[in-house]
């Protein structure tokens, strides 16, 4: 069976930060609606984005992790159409039956839980187990995507990459991410 890979674009708009076209939208890719709000800590973000000593910026990471993880998951999700980074934001959409949205904000990890597992697998869990890593199923009418109402709320995440290598990438940029976007451990 030949899979129609479809290349997808998530807009995100924040309301402090003036949004910029991605790759794909100047390409003229279609967008999907915008999900669900995450969170609105965009105060946290922007402190994040300047460059320190301790490593690359929230700007930098962020690109990283868009770029590399577009073509380094390998789980039972399926293949991966498109990754979103904007601010502290990763939007990851899966293609395997009907397409899911991912969408999942590093302000909201506790640093403490982003862990390599056996297997390549990488698992993280919000701060006091908030449900804010977010699944929704998306429908097609021809060409246009739209996001179903249902959301599947979750604390915590595994994800799966193709080798140990890249396991151990996606760790430290996800733990960098995580700290320059002000991820806090939780207090019990």
């Amino acid at each position: 069976m030949h899979h129609v890979q479809r290349t997808l674009t998530v807009a995100l708009v924040l309301s402090a930060v003036a949004p910029t076209p991605s790759r794909a939208q100047r390409a003229g890719h279609v967008p999907l609606p915008p999900p669900i709000e995450v969170s609105a800590r965009d105060s946290v973000a922007q402190a994040g984005a300047a460059r320190n000593d301790s490593g690359p910026s929230r700007e930098e990471t962020m690109e990283f992790l868009r770029s590399f993880l577009e073509s380094r998951i390998d789980d039972e999700r399926g293949p991966v159409s498109a990754v979103e980074a904007d601010a502290c934001i990763l939007r990851i959409l899966y293609a395997k039956g009907r397409d899911r949205l991912l969408t999942f904000d590093l302000t909201d990890v506790d640093p403490n839980t982003i862990r390599a597992n056996v297997a390549r697998q990488i698992s993280l869990q919000t701060t006091a187990a908030q449900s804010t890593i977010l699944w929704q199923e998306i429908d097609w009418d021809g060409s246009t995507p739209h996001l179903t109402d249902e959301v599947e709320r979750r604390s915590t995440l595994d994800m799966q990459l193709k080798s140990h290598d890249d396991q151990q990438r996606v760790l430290r940029a996800l733990q960098h991410g995580v700290k320059v976007c002000g991820g806090r451990v939780a207090p019990f």
